[in-house]
Protein backbone atom coordinates (compact mmCIF):
# COMPACT_ATOMS: atom_id res chain seq x y z
CA UNK A 1 0.00 0.00 0.00
CA UNK A 2 2.70 2.46 0.76
CA UNK A 3 5.77 1.60 -1.11
CA UNK A 4 8.76 2.01 0.13
CA UNK A 5 12.77 2.28 -1.89
CA UNK A 6 15.94 0.56 -0.11
CA UNK A 7 17.00 3.08 2.56
CA UNK A 8 19.92 0.63 3.86
CA UNK A 9 22.62 2.55 1.53
CA UNK A 10 22.80 5.41 4.26
CA UNK A 11 24.54 8.10 2.37
CA UNK A 12 24.67 11.69 1.36
CA UNK A 13 25.73 14.08 -1.55
CA UNK A 14 26.13 17.48 -2.71
CA UNK A 15 25.91 20.25 -0.17
CA UNK A 16 23.80 18.03 2.59
CA UNK A 17 24.70 17.87 6.63
CA UNK A 18 27.56 15.40 6.65
CA UNK A 19 26.11 13.49 9.38
CA UNK A 20 29.34 11.93 10.57
CA UNK A 21 30.91 15.36 10.95
CA UNK A 22 28.05 17.23 12.62
CA UNK A 23 27.32 14.29 15.24
CA UNK A 24 24.21 12.07 15.48
CA UNK A 25 21.02 13.91 14.95
CA UNK A 26 17.80 12.43 15.76
CA UNK A 27 14.05 12.63 14.66
CA UNK A 28 11.38 11.98 16.90
CA UNK A 29 7.82 11.33 15.34
CA UNK A 30 4.50 9.24 15.89
CA UNK A 31 0.44 10.06 16.10
CA UNK A 32 -1.06 12.82 18.00
CA UNK A 33 -1.05 11.94 22.18
CA UNK A 34 1.11 8.85 21.20
CA UNK A 35 4.12 9.56 23.77
CA UNK A 36 6.20 11.59 21.07
CA UNK A 37 6.50 14.77 23.76
CA UNK A 38 7.47 12.54 26.98
CA UNK A 39 10.78 10.92 24.82
CA UNK A 40 11.27 14.40 23.17
CA UNK A 41 11.90 15.92 26.67
CA UNK A 42 13.79 13.03 28.13
CA UNK A 43 16.58 13.27 25.44
CA UNK A 44 16.65 17.01 25.57
CA UNK A 45 17.24 16.59 29.38
CA UNK A 46 20.66 15.02 28.92
CA UNK A 47 23.70 17.17 28.73
CA UNK A 48 24.64 15.75 25.53
CA UNK A 49 21.11 15.99 23.92
CA UNK A 50 19.10 19.23 22.18
CA UNK A 51 16.34 17.68 20.79
CA UNK A 52 13.83 20.60 19.66
CA UNK A 53 10.21 20.62 20.39
CA UNK A 54 8.35 20.95 16.98
CA UNK A 55 10.34 23.57 15.64
CA UNK A 56 9.47 23.49 12.24
CA UNK A 57 6.48 21.73 11.75
CA UNK A 58 5.19 24.40 8.98
CA UNK A 59 8.13 23.80 7.10
CA UNK A 60 7.60 19.77 6.89
CA UNK A 61 3.99 20.74 6.18
CA UNK A 62 5.17 23.46 3.43
CA UNK A 63 7.23 21.07 1.45
CA UNK A 64 4.66 18.10 1.61
CA UNK A 65 2.51 21.01 0.10
CA UNK A 66 4.82 21.89 -2.94
CA UNK A 67 4.98 18.32 -3.35
CA UNK A 68 1.35 17.74 -3.62
CA UNK A 69 1.09 20.75 -6.16
CA UNK A 70 3.42 19.36 -7.92
CA UNK A 71 1.75 16.62 -8.85
CA UNK A 72 -1.28 18.55 -9.24
CA UNK A 73 -3.22 17.84 -5.69
CA UNK A 74 -4.82 19.99 -3.52
CA UNK A 75 -6.18 18.92 -0.45
CA UNK A 76 -6.93 20.41 3.53
CA UNK A 77 -4.58 18.10 5.20
CA UNK A 78 -1.78 17.53 3.43
CA UNK A 79 0.03 15.00 5.98
CA UNK A 80 -3.35 12.75 5.35
CA UNK A 81 -3.49 9.55 6.56
CA UNK A 82 -2.67 7.50 3.10
CA UNK A 83 -5.42 5.31 3.80
CA UNK A 84 -5.56 3.92 -0.19
CA UNK A 85 -4.39 6.74 -1.34
CA UNK A 86 -4.05 6.94 -5.30
CA UNK A 87 -3.08 10.48 -5.46
CA UNK A 88 1.01 10.09 -5.73
CA UNK A 89 3.26 7.40 -5.35
CA UNK A 90 5.90 7.19 -1.84
CA UNK A 91 8.99 7.17 -3.80
CA UNK A 92 7.90 10.04 -5.99
CA UNK A 93 7.34 11.69 -2.84
CA UNK A 94 10.37 10.16 -1.21
CA UNK A 95 12.84 11.72 -4.28
CA UNK A 96 11.22 14.84 -3.95
CA UNK A 97 12.33 15.41 -0.55
CA UNK A 98 15.63 13.75 -1.02
CA UNK A 99 16.43 15.98 -4.15
CA UNK A 100 15.25 19.07 -1.78
CA UNK A 101 17.37 18.64 1.36
CA UNK A 102 20.55 17.59 -0.45
CA UNK A 103 20.12 21.15 -2.17
CA UNK A 104 18.91 22.93 1.14
CA UNK A 105 20.59 21.16 4.02
CA UNK A 106 18.99 18.70 6.39
CA UNK A 107 18.67 21.52 8.78
CA UNK A 108 15.83 22.99 6.65
CA UNK A 109 13.78 20.45 8.51
CA UNK A 110 15.85 19.53 11.40
CA UNK A 111 18.41 21.84 13.48
CA UNK A 112 21.71 21.23 13.85
CA UNK A 113 24.31 21.73 16.47
CA UNK A 114 27.17 22.80 16.04
CA UNK A 115 29.69 20.16 16.66
CA UNK A 116 32.61 22.41 18.40
CA UNK A 117 29.55 22.61 21.44
CA UNK A 118 29.10 20.10 24.31
CA UNK A 119 26.04 18.57 22.12
CA UNK A 120 27.16 15.48 20.89
CA UNK A 121 23.21 14.83 19.38
CA UNK A 122 21.12 17.27 18.08
CA UNK A 123 17.25 16.82 16.30
CA UNK A 124 13.78 17.59 16.97
CA UNK A 125 10.01 16.11 17.12
CA UNK A 126 7.52 16.73 15.49
CA UNK A 127 3.78 14.48 15.32
CA UNK A 128 2.29 13.60 12.35
CA UNK A 129 5.09 13.17 9.93
CA UNK A 130 5.60 9.48 9.30
CA UNK A 131 6.12 9.82 5.34
CA UNK A 132 9.33 11.89 5.95
CA UNK A 133 10.73 9.02 7.43
CA UNK A 134 12.26 6.99 4.65
CA UNK A 135 14.12 9.71 3.29
CA UNK A 136 15.60 10.68 6.64
CA UNK A 137 16.85 7.36 6.86
CA UNK A 138 17.91 7.18 3.70
CA UNK A 139 20.24 10.90 4.94
CA UNK A 140 21.59 8.92 8.07
CA UNK A 141 18.86 10.40 10.35
CA UNK A 142 18.07 8.29 13.78
CA UNK A 143 14.66 8.32 13.59
CA UNK A 144 12.57 7.41 16.92
CA UNK A 145 8.92 6.18 16.18
CA UNK A 146 6.50 6.17 19.05
CA UNK A 147 3.46 4.03 18.39
CA UNK A 148 0.85 3.52 21.30
CA UNK A 149 -2.52 1.57 21.31
CA UNK A 150 -5.27 3.36 19.38
CA UNK A 151 -7.74 3.16 22.02
CA UNK A 152 -5.68 4.95 24.67
CA UNK A 153 -4.51 7.55 21.60
CA UNK A 154 -8.09 8.62 21.15
CA UNK A 155 -9.07 8.48 24.58
CA UNK A 156 -6.09 11.30 25.18
CA UNK A 157 -7.17 12.81 22.21
CA UNK A 158 -10.71 13.35 23.54
CA UNK A 159 -10.45 14.07 27.35
CA UNK A 160 -9.57 17.01 29.47
CA UNK A 161 -7.69 19.76 28.31
CA UNK A 162 -6.64 17.97 25.46
CA UNK A 163 -7.76 19.76 22.31
CA UNK A 164 -4.83 22.84 23.90
CA UNK A 165 -2.90 20.09 22.06
CA UNK A 166 -4.27 18.35 19.31
CA UNK A 167 -6.15 21.52 18.24
CA UNK A 168 -10.09 21.16 16.55
CA UNK A 169 -12.09 18.17 16.75
CA UNK A 170 -11.64 15.61 13.95
CA UNK A 171 -13.79 12.59 12.71
CA UNK A 172 -12.98 9.66 14.95
CA UNK A 173 -11.97 7.49 11.52
CA UNK A 174 -9.57 10.27 10.37
CA UNK A 175 -7.67 9.99 13.56
CA UNK A 176 -7.90 6.01 13.45
CA UNK A 177 -6.86 6.20 9.58
CA UNK A 178 -3.58 8.36 10.97
CA UNK A 179 -3.03 5.70 13.53
CA UNK A 180 -3.01 3.45 10.84
CA UNK A 181 -0.32 5.16 8.73
CA UNK A 182 1.91 5.37 11.54
CA UNK A 183 1.66 1.90 11.91
CA UNK A 184 2.48 1.03 8.46
CA UNK A 185 5.52 2.71 8.05
CA UNK A 186 6.55 1.01 11.67
CA UNK A 187 5.93 -2.11 9.36
CA UNK A 188 7.02 -0.81 6.25
CA UNK A 189 10.72 0.33 8.19
CA UNK A 190 11.10 -2.45 10.66
CA UNK A 191 14.62 -3.43 8.92
CA UNK A 192 16.15 -0.12 8.48
CA UNK A 193 19.12 0.76 9.51
CA UNK A 194 18.90 3.47 12.31
CA UNK A 195 15.17 3.28 13.12
CA UNK A 196 14.00 2.82 16.27
CA UNK A 197 10.73 1.85 17.30
CA UNK A 198 9.02 2.41 20.48
CA UNK A 199 5.88 1.25 21.87
CA UNK A 200 4.46 3.78 24.44
CA UNK A 201 3.19 1.07 26.74
CA UNK A 202 6.93 -0.06 26.93
CA UNK A 203 7.60 3.52 28.13
CA UNK A 204 5.60 3.44 31.00
CA UNK A 205 5.61 -0.22 31.91
CA UNK A 206 9.35 -0.15 32.21
CA UNK A 207 10.71 3.66 31.48
CA UNK A 208 14.43 3.40 32.58
CA UNK A 209 14.81 -0.03 30.93
CA UNK A 210 13.43 1.60 27.41
CA UNK A 211 15.71 4.41 27.49
CA UNK A 212 18.60 2.85 28.43
CA UNK A 213 17.92 0.88 25.71
CA UNK A 214 17.22 3.40 23.17
CA UNK A 215 20.15 5.36 24.73
CA UNK A 216 22.07 2.27 23.20
CA UNK A 217 21.11 2.67 20.04
CA UNK A 218 22.47 6.00 19.93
Amino acid sequence: LLPIQDSRLRTTSGDFVNVSEEGPIVFITGMLRAGTTFVQKVLNNHPAMKVGYQPNFHRFLELKKDFLKSVGVETQFPLEHRFRDSMYNQSHFEKYVLDFLRESGLEYLIPVVNPDSHITHSGSKEVLCEEFIPSLLELGVDVIHIIRHPFDVIRSMSMGSSKTFVGMSRPLLFDLRNWRKSVAYRILCSDVQGYHPVRYEDLVGDTLGCFDCLFEKL
